[in-house]
Formats: C-alpha cells, sequence, structure tokens
C-alpha cells in the first residue's frame, strides 16, 4: 500500500490552536483511496522541525510527503513553488530563537524549486471549487525550514520529486 506523510504544525504565537495541526489530525490513521496517510505535527522550532521532517521521511519511507502551514490572513490553499535556503525571523520561534539572515544549509543553493506540477496542483483545486493559489515562497520562518530541510533529505536518498 502506497504511504503519504502528511505534516502540521503546533500553535505558535501565542496561538491556542493552529489550523495546520486541526486539518492534518482529522486525517491521522485513515486510508484514502488506497493510500495509507501517516501524520506528524511539527514543532514550531527552527532546526528541531526540520530534522523531524528527516527522521520521519527514514522511518515512515513514505511515497509522498505533504506539508501544511499556516498562513494568516490567506483564504486560499498557497502551493509553494520555492523553498528558500533561509532562515530570517520576524518573531521568535516556541523556545524564543529567533535567526537573521542565517542559511539552512551552509553549502546548499539559494533555495530549491519544487519538481511538482504546481499549476496544475492549483489548476484542479480551482477547478475542485477549492481557492488556491501559486506562491513563489513561504517566507524565511519555520515552515521553510522544514520546506528546505525536506528537500535535503529526499535529494540524499536519491529522489527526483520535491
Amino acid at each position: 500500500m502506497r504511504r503519504v506523510l502528511l505534516t502540521g504544525f503546533e500553535p505558535f504565537g501565542g496561538e491556542r490552536t493552529n489550523p495546520s495541526a486541526r486539518a492534518v489530525a482529522m486525517l491521522s490513521g485513515q486510508e484514502v483511496t488506497g493510500i495509507s496517510v501517516k501524520t506528524a505535527i511539527l514543532p514550531v522550532v527552527f532546526g528541531k522541525s526540520g530534522k523531524m521532517v528527516a527522521e520521519l521521511i527514514q522511518s515512515v519511507q513514505p511515497d509522498a510527503v505533504i506539508g501544511v502551514g499556516q498562513s494568516g490572513g490567506t483564504a486560499a490553499i498557497r502551493v509553494e513553488r520555492f523553498a528558500l535556503n533561509l532562515d530570517d525571523a520576524r518573531r521568535p520561534d516556541n523556545e524564543a530563537n529567533a535567526p537573521h539572515d542565517t542559511p539552512i544549509c551552509a553549502t546548499g543553493p539559494i533555495g530549491y524549486m519544487s519538481t511538482l506540477p504546481v499549476k496544475r496542483i492549483v489548476d484542479e483545486l480551482c477547478a475542485a471549487g477549492i481557492p488556491a493559489v501559486l506562491s513563489n515562497s513561504a517566507g524565511t520562518y519555520v515552515v521553510t525550514t522544514c520546506s528546505t530541510q525536506l528537500c535535503i533529505a529526499l535529494l540524499k536518498q536519491g529522489s527526483t520529486q520535491s
């Protein structure tokens, strides 16, 4: 059976809940059209969340990884085209870390471009009545650390999809 790893984030910034965690929890342990969904809620902590994703990829051996985050004030799903290799916090994470202008991987490129058909994904979501937009960057907060470390982990495994 195929496996998908679906991740969300714990609350941060003084919030009591995080919509990404709630959405992910709804699919925890489910089987959807013959695909086993494995879920995890990641800490909003620079470095820790990305390391946890890399460990989950090793243990779960998923066929696909879908990371869900929160973008306050956004009324649509944002499908990210790039994962920037940069941590630059406007506010501290949940352990009071606030890196500035720090590469996530010192030897890596400035960013990683998704190999997924991001425009088609947006088009199909919109066609299904789900508001979606193409985004060129998730910014430089913890979700970007996860995306970049996910790309690095997949490249280390020899994957051509990220």
